[in-house]
């Protein structure tokens, strides 16, 4: 088989796309015909014969030319894998359009498009700077919002005994009935239902808010899309009972404030440098990219952008354009990363990456083993994916250690 593949430049800014032609003779097909014709011949139904025993010969009248044509097709896909496994042009291939073939004496002809992986030396010889709003020293006033998030955490309700009503910032226990009025189906029906009326919705704290014990009101709320008929019922009133800092330091088992404000400290200055490492990773992708100047396949934009959707299916079209973009040229850097520097899982890898999904999701050994067997080729790519994301952060840790000093 002769194959020619050419790069579209035309389409650099939409995507990577090669043009593939070329030519296959008769005799390369056989092979190929021959599994086409015998699998045909155990699957069709041919009126006269049980199924799976008609001659190869009426099979071949019959479905011949369908034959051919997948035999072909399959001849095309096996040369695209042949040329995908020599990561000359490409590393994965995700689309394929317009197919065209046709047989010109004892040679088959054909003409294809793809949307590509594309395959580029990367530069990693980048430079790195801190954003110039970000500061990793830790305030007085980092160390009190900490605090107050922890008292928050650390809140706890008990029963209100002074209070004989609900306001707008305590809380409650109710039983909630609704029904849709259009439909006359049960929207809501629960018991025992705690709500803090602090951050509760509007349309409810208009219902309830003075309201006594063993109360019970009636109401209408527009509500998902529609009027909704609530019944609810009040069984007690709740307090917050929000704890001191001295015993935040009793609770969480320092031995003094000194002590706790230090760890405080250092919690909030690991977060931010964690926070750092974050942004100049993909700062460093960033810069990757422009100096290497890849072409972005709109194949794998739409992919990342699906996966972004189902995480935050209320992200503005904005900030999706710009995770998609972002996430497009890891994987892309990431994959030729892993050409670059030839990276290879030695069985010790693969075995601790196993150790680690089986404690993510609970699996027993075996259950993890039975899932790479089944899922062996997805699992790899996605362990050497992570090996290359650590190569990168090796980069960015040693860049980090001179910024922030």
């Amino acid at each position: 088989m002769v194959i020619n593949i050419q790069r579209k430049e035309e389409d650099k800014d939409i995507g990577a796309w090669f043009s593939v032609s070329g030519t296959i003779s008769l005799d390369e097909l056989k092979d190929v015909y021959a599994r086409e014709l015998e699998r045909y011949s155990k699957s069709v139904k041919i009126e006269g014969f049980r199924p799976g025993k008609a001659p190869l010969d009426i099979v071949e009248r019959r479905y011949g030319e369908e034959i051919k044509a997948n035999s072909i097709k399959e001849k095309i896909w096996e040369a695209l894998e042949e040329e995908t496994k020599k990561k000359n042009h490409w590393i994965k291939i995700y689309k394929i359009e317009s197919l065209v073939w046709s047989q010109k004496g004892d040679n088959i002809e054909f003409s294809l498009s793809c949307e590509v992986l594309p395959r580029k030396k990367i530069s990693l010889d980048v430079d790195l700077k801190k954003p110039d709003n970000f500061d990793t020293k830790v305030s007085d006033e980092d160390i009190k919002e900490e605090i107050e998030i922890l008292k928050k955490r650390y809140t706890t309700v008990v029963d209100e005994t002074e209070q004989s009503e609900l306001t707008e910032n305590s809380s409650g226990v109710f039983d909630i009935f609704a029904k849709d009025i259009a439909t006359a189906r049960t929207y809501i029906n629960q018991k025992d239902v705690f709500v803090d009326l602090t951050s509760a919705y509007d349309w409810f704290k208009k219902l309830v808010v003075g309201m006594k014990v063993g109360e019970t009101r009636e109401g209408i709320a527009y509500v998902d899309r529609g009027d909704k008929k609530f019944r609810i019922t009040l069984k007690s009133i709740k307090k917050k009972v929000i704890p001191s800092e001295d015993d935040l330091v009793k609770t969480l088992g320092y031995k003094s404030k000194e002590e706790f404000y230090e760890e405080i400290k250092k919690r909030i200055e690991e977060r931010k440098k964690a926070e750092l490492k974050n942004i100049l990773y993909f700062t460093l992708i960033f810069n990757i990219s422009q100096k290497s100047d890849f072409p972005i396949p709109r194949s794998l934009l739409q992919q990342k952008a699906r996966q972004i959707l189902d995480d935050d299916p209320d992200i503005d079209k904005e900030r999706l354009a710009t995770s998609a973009t972002t996430l497009a040229l890891e994987d892309i850097i990431l994959y030729n990363l892993i050409e670059d520097m030839q990276l290879k899982l030695s069985e010790e890898e693969i075995l601790q990456n196993l150790k680690e999904i089986s404690n993510q999701y609970r699996l027993t050994e075996a259950e993890a083993n039975r899932l790479f067997e089944s899922k062996r080729e997805e699992l790899e790519d996605s362990f050497l994916l992570k090996k290359a994301r650590e190569k990168l952060m090796e980069i960015v840790e040693s860049k980090m250690e001179k910024l922030i000093k």
